[in-house]
């Protein structure tokens, strides 16, 4: 699992729904290769596009995925809120797993987020990347 990639419920529905969040700024150098690799393994993808001003946007032209796009950058944080609010509002969707767009995390993770919230439906899964916190800042750390 890497850090930050989460699986979160959004509501008990018949039939398990899962949709892929990925926020991006400024990620036109490998936002098309991680939704690719998305797509293959998760049918509904968005794509938070939070104001680039590169052409991240771009890199989505031909893919099958919503595009929600901030009219400027608000952060990683109030992207993923704005999308889960809409997902929300989505009776179809049962739950929403975050990738980052600058390719970090892995995409054969997918599967495993997916196995441990099939133990546990209706609880939220985070991978992390490491087991300990002395490889990275301590704030950072706590925040995740």
């Amino acid at each position: 699992m890497t850090r930050k990639e989460t699986l979160c419920p959004s509501r008990k529905n018949s039939g398990p729904q899962l949709v892929a969040v990925i926020p991006a700024f400024n990620e036109e150098r490998t936002l098309k290769e991680v939704t690719e690799a998305t797509l293959k393994r998760i049918g509904k993808v968005i794509v938070v596009n939070d104001g680039s001003t590169d052409n991240t946007a771009k890199q989505l032209h031909g893919l099958q995925v919503e595009i929600i796009s901030n009219r400027r950058n608000v952060g990683k944080g109030s992207s993923l809120w704005r999308c889960f609010a809409r997902l929300l509002a989505d009776e179809k969707i049962d739950a929403a797993l975050t990738r980052d767009g600058d390719g970090q995390h892995a995409p054969e993770d997918i599967e495993r987020l997916i196995a441990e919230y099939a133990k546990s439906p209706g609880k939220m899964v985070v991978g992390l990347r490491t087991e300990r916190g002395d490889s990275e800042p301590p704030l950072r750390f706590l925040a995740n």
